[in-house]
């Protein structure tokens, strides 16, 4: 395990505890580099590197809440990551949020990670400053999803095939202004009830809302509107 003092920093997580990002990858060279550029990038948050989740779990859980960036390459690895470790970390007790970070961007996994509790999907292929907008993203309570991971199935919205950026823009119009407002709202995790109080409506309208809109995309909850509604908001920032 490697750690890197940090000084005192500002953000806090539920209980006032500062957050700590936990780099769980494999090879040690690039868990140093990523911990290293991390903690120089954001020293507003502590940062610890670990070889597996074995070792995270042995001797990380002092520290609370945390953002456990899950780093894997290859298709097959980043699969069972998804399919098994992601169920793994979910049964762990305390305020852990995981993003997982890899070097396959297929759409499908990106759903699956989301699906399966994951709270961002960042592609290697991404820089640092996408990789740390994430993370503050995060650790606010909302959830990334990324946009070069997402484009070659822009179709699966149901409205229709192939489109041009403004063919994508125009979609905008299958939704009322008010369902717009919602999403969003949704996109950038947060609840009913703080999307009721934002947009100046009743909790039981914005559930109505959302169940519109599903039906509308043929989506089966949030994380799905999230993930098909993508192209909607030209220069949408997570």
């Amino acid at each position: 395990m490697e750690t890197i003092p940090t000084p005192h920093f500002p953000e806090q997580g539920r209980q006032g505890t500062l957050w700590t990002i936990a780099v769980i990858d494999e090879k040690q060279l690039t868990r140093s580099c990523l911990t290293h550029s991390l903690i120089s990038a954001a020293p507003a948050f502590a940062a610890l590197g670990y070889a597996s989740l074995a070792e995270w779990q042995q001797n990380g859980g002092e520290h609370v809440p945390c953002i456990a960036l899950i780093c894997v390459t290859g298709q097959k690895a980043t699969e069972a990551i998804v399919e098994l470790d992601l169920d793994y970390v979910a049964r762990q007790d305390g305020d852990v949020r995981v993003i997982v970070v890899s070097d396959v961007e297929d759409p499908r996994l990106v759903v699956a990670a989301l699906g399966k509790g994951a709270r961002g999907y960042i592609g290697m292929s991404s820089s640092l400053d996408v990789a740390l907008a994430a993370i503050r993203l995060v650790a606010a309570g909302g959830v990334f999803v990324p946009a070069s991971g997402l484009l070659p199935s822009k179709s699966r919205i149901g409205l229709g095939g192939e489109e041009s950026q403004d063919e994508g823009l125009s979609r905008q119009a299958a939704f009322t202004p008010k369902q717009l407002a919602v999403i969003q709202r949704l996109r950038q995790g947060e609840s009913n009830k703080i999307i009721a109080y934002k947009l100046n409506m009743e909790e039981c309208t914005v559930k109505v809302h959302i169940r519109n809109i599903m039906q509308k995309i043929r989506a089966r909850n949030r994380t799905e509107i999230a993930y098909m509604t993508n192209n909607l908001f030209d220069g949408d920032t997570q």
